[in-house]
This record gives structure tokens, C-alpha cells and sequence, in this order.
């Protein structure tokens, strides 16, 4: 959400935009995003320069609200800081939910009407006037700050970034390439595959976990025994590669001694895309419910 800075208030709003306050200083200070391959962190030292400001979010009549947004996805969710949290504010948001681009902007709210208002902060000009900060109107905000996601393994799609859903012109049963490309190809039956498409953009997840688990399963099966130097410069095997290493146990890739002895491929293939089995069965339920079928 972008604030525009030409907006105007007919009231004081603390803001690097405006001049109402004396020290208008509002930002956050050290604001990072971090994502692992499930989890997105946001990090910052909420730092504001009013001491009135601060001590009405302390006494709960104005709330500072940290809103987060990506338009490729459609996310859009405002997060409340607590006053304990302004030198050490941590949102966690689940990585599946956002792509792209993600907008973040910190929005100060009144939560009651707050009559009479004087703060010595004030610019001169609001000297004697009558003040009232109305219930739910914005008091101050900080500039949109962007950050660009870059994921290893993407399951926002219909599959996941290292592979390819295709249809088979020949094969009567659901088969894959790893070894022609950086991407893993996933052939499906032409009757399948019309069905595949036909229903994109619904039943994801449980579209995920029939086609690219079990592949994957088959993969890392390969990779238990196989001579790994052939496969080593593709882009999907450094790509699984890396998630591999985030998983404890499993610091040193496929050459992990957990890996070589896991009697579990099915296992791995869930931890490294845990989000896609976790959600398959919310899917179906959701589904069901829709249809009156539970």
C-alpha cells in the first residue's frame, strides 16, 4: 500500500511528508525481509520521534499497524504493533502467500476519538486551533518500502518453478524427464492432461501432491544411487539441492550421509515441499465442504 505524499489531512499527521510536527521523525529503522523456503520475516526498530505519539499507543488510543501487501497474489493484511514491540517488531507471514513483490508500510490509527488534542510537537500553525483526531482516521505513516522475492521452489503456480506439466502423445502412464533440461518434465496421458488443464487455477495443492511429490520421490531415488556427476549442472538439482541443506540432518546436500542411508524418499519429498502436502488435504476439505459432501 502506497500512501501518496500529496495527500491532504485537515489535521496534523506525523509523516517525513509533512511538516504538522516539529520532529516528525517515522520510519522504520533496520527494516529487513528474510524468507527461508516456508517463511517470510519481517525485522525493524519502529522508531518515532513524537513522545505524545508514543504514549497514546501505549495507553491503546492510537494503534501503529504494519500493512503488508503483494499484488501478485493478491495479499493484503495489516498486522497490529504492540507498544512492547516498537524497538524489536517481528512479523512472520507464511512465503506461499506472497510473490514478486511485497509492499510494506507502517500506518498509525486512532482507536477513539480523541478530543482537544495539543501536543507541543505541533507546527506553529496549529497553535489555538481546535483539534479532534477522530476514531479510526489515519494519524501518520511511513514511506512503502518494496522488497523482491526470489524463491527457490515456487508452489504458488500449478507446479512448483523446477517443473513442467505436459501432455504425453504416447505414454498410457505419467512419466518424467530429469535429464534433458534444468527443469524436470512431467509427461501426463492426454486424457489426463485435459483435465489438468481444464481445471487450472483449482485443486492445486492436491494436483501438486499426485504429480510432483511422487516424481520427486522417483528422483531422489535416482540420485540414492546413480552417478550424480550427470546431473550435478542441471538447474533443478542445484535448486533441490539447496532446499535439501535448510533441512536439519542434511547440511551437505545429496551428500548427506542421512540422505544416501533415508529409507524414505516419500519423507524427503514432503519436508522439501511441505507446504504443498500440508495444504492438499485443507484443499479437499475445503472442496468437499463447498460441494455439501461433509
Amino acid at each position: 500500500m502506497k500512501v501518496k505524499n500529496n495527500r491532504l489531512y485537515p489535521y496534523p499527521v506525523l509523516s517525513q511528508d509533512h511538516d504538522d510536527y516539529v520532529d516528525n521523525s517515522f520510519y522504520p529503522n533496520d527494516l529487513s525481509f528474510e524468507h527461508d523456503s516456508v517463511t517470510a520475516t519481517i525485522k525493524a526498530n519502529i522508531v518515532i520521534g513524537d513522545e505524545l505519539i508514543k504514549s497514546l499507543i501505549g495507553d491503546g488510543s492510537v494503534s501503529l499497524n504494519c500493512h503488508i501487501e503483494c499484488s501478485t497474489t493478491k495479499y493484503r493484511k495489516v498486522f497490529k504493533i504492540g507498544f512492547d514491540e516498537l524497538s524489536d517488531c517481528r512479523i512472520d507471514i507464511p512465503l506461499k502467500d506472497i510473490n514478486d513483490t511485497v509492499e510494506i508500510c507502517f500506518v498509525l490509527v486512532a482507536n477513539r476519538d480523541i478530543e482537544n488534542y495539543s501536543n507541543p510537537n505541533l507546527n506553529i500553525r496549529y497553535l489555538d486551533a481546535n483539534i479532534t483526531l477522530f476514531k479510526y482516521r489515519t494519524l501518520g505513516y511511513t514511506e512503502t518500502e518494496e522488497f523482491k522475492i526470489k524463491k527457490l521452489l515456487d508452489t504458488n503456480g500449478e507446479v512448483p518453478s523446477i517443473f513442467d506439466i505436459t501432455k504425453s502423445e504416447t505414454e498410457e502412464h505419467i512419466t518424467f524427464d530429469c535429464e534433458t533440461g534444468d527443469k524436470i518434465i512431467i509427461y501426463l496421458p492426454q486424457e489426463d492432461y485435459l483435465i489438468y488443464e481444464k481445471t487450472r487455477g483449482t485443486a492445486v495443492r492436491i494436483k501438486q501432491m499426485m504429480t510432483v511429490i511422487p516424481v520427486l520421490v522417483e528422483i531422489f531415488d535416482i540420485l540414492k544411487t546413480a552417478d550424480n556427476s550427470d546431473f550435478v549442472d542441471k538447474g533443478w538439482y542445484m535448486v533441490l539441492e539447496r532446499a535439501l541443506e535448510k533441512i536439519p540432518g542434511f547440511k551437505d546436500g545429496f551428500e548427506s550421509d542421512n540422505f544416501k542411508s533415508s529409507n524414505s524418499s516419500f519423507e524427503l519429498a514432503q519436508k522439501v515441499f511441505r507446504e504443498v502436502s500440508t495444504d492438499a488435504f485443507k484443499e479437499l476439505e475445503a472442496i468437499m465442504e463447498a460441494n455439501d459432501l461433509l
